[in-house]
């Protein structure tokens, strides 16, 4: 696994087994990397706190069982320091497209942050944030070697891309639930901040929880893309990621107050409802203006 500097560590030993057989001793030693502190060598679990470099940490855990034998096994904790959602979502230079990220290719040790979303069924992928409700801080995991849950803290390390402009962290190599049952709270914005065409302003959303209120159904195209406005500028929104009955809306519809991830797809960003308790005029947690 990989994780940041000062992380605390946990090496777990113990779904060891003997098939003939028990265990009765354990031996944890290191063998390479910048010399730790293991709070108990022989322990099935021990923890330590990593050191505030960049390095590879080679860890052997031996096991005994009560006919003399043993067995060894590996692992490696690399520690790399982490980078913020931010870090790999904010750019100043529209590029080829439509801002795309200046990380594409590296592979990231991505901060802890909190699933917004999760895209249920076959392909588990997911969104993210950070706990801050500021611009730049939401990314799309694509990745279905993982299934969280909204409202689980992680830590993960992947490789960044770009599918047709949307930011997505790719093949995760590290991954860990750090806490779980965490708020997940939406940023107020409007539609016209959002808007549908490529802007560094709508970019900054990408991948956010957002919250729009008192918008307007506008248009319903032949491929369900509803266009809605609160009276700033349009944008869209589309059912790919919503889990349940799609609710009946129709041209001039009022819908008080509307809560999803921000998507980019065929060149135009569109807000993602999650499931029908995204529709309605309740407040998360009595927050009324969305600060």
């Amino acid at each position: 696994q990989t994780v940041a500097p000062t992380d605390l560590v946990t090496l777990d030993g113990s779904s060891s087994y003997d098939p003939d057989g028990t265990i009765i001793a354990y031996e944890w030693t290191q063998t390479g990397g910048t010399p730790v502190n293991l709070d108990d060598e022989e322990s099935a679990t021990t923890t330590f706190i990593a050191p505030n470099n960049s390095t590879d940490l080679i860890f052997n855990l031996t096991i005994y069982d009560n006919d003399a034998n043993e067995a060894t096994d590996e692992i490696i904790i690399s520690v790399s320091p982490c980078v913020s959602i931010s870090d790999v979502q904010f750019t100043t230079e529209q590029g080829t497209y439509c801002y795309e990220s200046v990380l594409v290719g590296e592979t990231v040790n991505l901060c802890p942050a909190i699933v917004t979303a999760v895209n249920s069924g076959d392909n588990p992928n997911f969104f993210i944030s950070h706990s801050e409700l500021t611009p730049w801080n939401g990314i799309y995991v694509f990745d279905n070697s993982v299934n969280p849950q909204v409202g689980d803290e992680i830590n993960l390390s992947g490789t960044v891309n770009e599918y047709y402009s949307f930011t997505q962290i790719i093949d995760v190599s590290s991954f860990t639930i750090m806490s779980s049952n965490n708020s997940v709270l939406p940023l107020s914005i409007d539609t016209g901040d959002l808007g549908t065409v490529c802007s560094q302003e709508g970019e900054s959303y990408e991948s956010m929880l957002i919250r729009l209120n008192d918008v307007t159904v506008e248009d319903i195209d032949e491929f369900g893309n509803i266009q809605i406005n609160d009276g700033s500028g349009s944008t869209l929104m589309d059912d790919y990621y919503f889990e349940g009955n799609w609710p009946s809306i129709a041209i001039g519809d009022n819908i008080s107050s509307l809560v999803g991830n921000v998507g980019y797809s065929y060149s135009e960003f569109k807000v993602y409802p999650r499931n029908i308790d995204d529709f309605g005029s309740c407040a998360a947690l009595g927050d009324l203006n969305g600060d």
